[in-house]
């Protein structure tokens, strides 16, 4: 064989150790890279997974904050009920209170005039107490007058001039 020949096996013969470490070395990764494709491939399974539980999570989490803003809706409007009938009865309270106020003043001015009425019936008492005992004076005497009466009249039909 010739030498240019030889050259072109050698270069043949390097280039086929070359392919050959080549192919060596995408087997060897081949071998290495499917148990890696398969674990990657069951991380991107279980993240899939994960996502589809996350994403019914949230869905769930949204379903419950719209519920959430409904009773808070519905507790706000009960809330201004509340305040407005609490504004209510604190006019009414309010009103009470003046009512209570006046029917106060009104008791007081009451029990002045009763105290006024207990001295003016306290001063009725003693001048009917007194009337009484002029009354009973009174009687008396007119008890004295009726038998001096009665003895002037005796002594007049008795035929005097009466005197005894």
């Amino acid at each position: 064989m010739e030498p240019y020949e030889r050259e072109q096996w050698k270069e043949l013969d390097q280039r086929l150790a070359e392919a050959e470490k080549k192919l060596l070395a995408t087997a060897n990764l081949v071998r290495a890279g499917i148990p890696m494709v398969v674990s990657q491939q069951m991380r991107i399974d279980a993240l899939i997974d994960s996502d589809a539980r996350l994403y019914l999570q949230m869905q769930q989490l949204l379903e419950s904050q719209q519920r959430t803003d409904e009773l808070l809706a519905r507790l706000s409007a009960s809330q201004q009920r509340t305040d407005e009938s609490l504004a209510r009865l604190s006019a009414s309270q309010q009103r009470t209170d003046e009512s209570l106020a006046r029917l106060s003043g009104s008791q007081q001015r009451t029990d002045e005039s009763l105290v006024q009425l207990s001295a003016s019936q306290q001063r009725t008492d003693e001048a009917l107490i007194r009337l009484a005992a002029s009354q009973e004076r009174t009687d008396e005497k007119l008890v004295h007058l009726a038998d001096s009466v009665q003895k002037l009249v005796d002594s007049w039909k008795a035929g005097g001039n009466g005197a005894h």
